[in-house]
């Protein structure tokens, strides 16, 4: 008999998925059969992981052949609820600097002379993050900044 291969696999939940059911399915089907070593949901703690296993085997007539068994498993995290990094953020039609980077938190963004509408888009690390933009208005003439004020998801400001 052949010595059992294992292979890895990561999965991130989102803080609001609490658990996950694992679905494996051999090919070919009349040839080798798979069954998941857990056969319920599985739950995550929050900022926590769990091991989910799956083993793939050779079948004769219907039945296991006991020899070439392949072992995969699935890391599956689930997020804290307390992460706050962006996975992206875009300004269309305008420059940003620094370049993106999601442990950076202050840019500056500058438009062309004839653009007076800013848009962001966004990519969160976890579908449940409340995110908030903060903006200043350029004051013209002084250098110095306005109040600044909260933009909301979606929400654009003229400046």
């Amino acid at each position: 008999s052949k010595e059992a291969t294992p292979r890895k696999f990561y999965a991130m939940l989102d803080f609001d998925m609490t658990g996950f059911d694992l679905e494996a399915y051999a090919a070919p089907a009349g040839r080798c059969s798979a069954r998941r070593l857990t056969e319920t949901t599985t739950m995550v703690d929050a900022g926590s992981h769990v091991l989910a296993e799956v083993v793939v085997e050779p079948v004769e007539d219907g039945g296991p052949t006991g020899g070439g068994k392949t072992y995969y498993s699935v890391e599956v995290s689930r997020m804290s609820g307390a992460e706050t990094a962006l996975e992206d953020l875009r300004i269309l039609d305008a420059a940003m600097a620094p370049r993106w980077d999601p442990d950076f938190r202050v840019y500056k963004v500058m438009l062309d002379r004839k653009q007076d509408l800013v848009q962001f888009t966004f990519q969160r690390a976890d579908n449940g993050q409340l995110v908030t933009l903060e903006a200043e208005r350029e004051a013209v003439g002084a250098g110095l900044p306005s109040r600044g004020r909260r933009l909301w998801i979606g929400e654009k400001q003229r400046v």
